[in-house]
């Protein structure tokens, strides 16, 4: 890959690092931490902040041609597949209409 390649790519990693840790911290920021905590709002804080740090790593790896920051790269991206499917599956729970207890879609119950 030629140098302006590699400095396009980097340039973007870092867009997406920066933005996403922006994101981070304005969620943390509104309070999406504390107290009473919802699966939704606590997944959607992780799977922003695993994608903050996946970018990162693939920032640094660009700039610093450590294999091992590849490896924790691709690390990240797969725990942050994970994350924001189970940010997803966490938005798909049924709020009953007599303000009882919230009930999982049937046959997502065990991925949720």
């Amino acid at each position: 890959m030629d140098s302006e390649n590699l400095l396009l790519t980097a340039w973007s990693y870092g867009l997406a690092g920066a933005v996403y840790t922006l994101l981070a911290f304005g969620l943390m920021g509104r309070g999406y931490l504390r107290a009473p905590r919802e699966a939704a709002r606590l997944a959607l804080v992780t799977a922003v902040s695993v994608s903050a740090l996946w970018a990162w790593m693939l920032v640094v790896f660009l700039y610093s041609g450590q294999r091992l920051l590849l490896q924790i790269g691709y690390a990240a991206d797969i725990v942050r597949y994970g994350a924001w499917y189970f940010f997803i599956l966490s938005l798909l729970h049924i709020r009953p209409v007599d303000g009882g207890p919230v009930a999982p879609l049937g046959w997502l119950a065990p991925g949720a």
